[in-house]
């Protein structure tokens, strides 16, 4: 039986950006809750640092991350741990998975980073599958949520 942890926070909040193709919509902000699950789960208030470990899986509305490992870094405040921090990155390793109604991302190692608004992929065998297309990708791609754009 894994271990559950259901929070309201702004996942991956910015202010408006312009329009997004459907892998942008999958980063944009939400005001629904983020639910995560593992076998295992820790969090460190002081430093504002979750992980999930062992088949974590990360719920938002219609979107769903799934990877051996998650790491969860909230903004830092002076008081302890308030249901509204915002994150500020996210880390997913091994076998990951990110899925919305119409995307799907598949990557050994994904890593979000909110305020550049930046998503980097890492492993042998990237794929990015969306209704405007399919990449696949050796190595490192990353996706500029601002400008809309793979690198």
């Amino acid at each position: 039986m894994g271990t559950y942890l259901a929070c309201s926070l702004t996942a991956v909040a910015q202010d408006e950006a312009p329009e997004q193709d459907d892998l942008g919509a999958f980063l944009s902000a939400s005001e629904e809750p983020l639910q995560v699950e593992a076998d295992e789960m820790r969090y460190d208030a002081s430093n504002g640092h979750a992980e999930a470990i062992g088949n974590a899986i990360l719920h938002q509305e219609n979107k769903k991350i799934t990877a051996d490992h998650l790491v969860l870094n909230f903004e830092k405040k002076e008081q302890e741990w308030s249901s509204d921090q915002s994150m500020e990155s996210l880390i997913a390793t091994g076998h990951v998975r990110m899925t919305s109604d119409e995307n799907t991302v598949e990557a050994q190692k994904a890593v979000y980073n909110v305020a550049q608004a930046l998503l980097t992929l890492e492993g042998d065998a990237i794929k990015v599958h969306s209704p405007k297309g399919i990449l696949h990708a050796h190595q490192t791609v990353s996706y500029d949520r601002n400008n809309n754009v793979f690198q």
